[in-house]
């Protein structure tokens, strides 16, 4: 019996070192795809900075009938008007072409309104990015 247990002393030291280094590689590899950095690519429009945005405040046009706004609690949330009814933006709201009151993420503020679409966005290094 080889100083490595039966098997590993007849194999030689470079298989349990080269199992080693394959073991390390998979983690590396594994830290790399679950905390790459998802930086906004082909496809995105930046808008605006984060900080730009006070919270609770004015929502900001995105283009494309794409509202974007700060809530109370820091949170970024992006809605998208319905087509013919451009929404009207005031301080802590939104207001459509009926007049109907929505709050900032898009839920309406009256009983049997339906909510506006929200928008998926991507906030990245403090910068905010919406679908092209």
């Amino acid at each position: 019996m080889g100083p490595w247990g039966p098997f590993r002393g007849r194999l030689g030291a470079q298989w349990w070192i080269a199992s080693l280094v394959v073991g390390a590689l998979l983690l590396v590899a594994g830290w790399l795809i679950l905390f790459r950095d998802p930086s906004p690519g082909e496809g995105w429009s930046e808008v605006t900075r984060v900080e730009a945005l006070p919270p609770g405040g004015i929502g900001t046009d995105a283009g494309g009938g794409v509202w974007i706004a700060r809530l109370e609690d820091g949170r970024v949330r992006a809605v998208r008007e319905e087509p013919g009814c451009p929404v009207r933006p005031v301080v802590g709201a939104y207001f459509d072409c009926q007049d109907r009151a929505y709050a900032l993420d898009g839920q309406p503020l009256e009983e049997k309104v339906s909510p506006l679409e929200p928008v998926r966005i991507l906030v990245h290094d403090g910068t905010i990015y919406v679908p092209a």
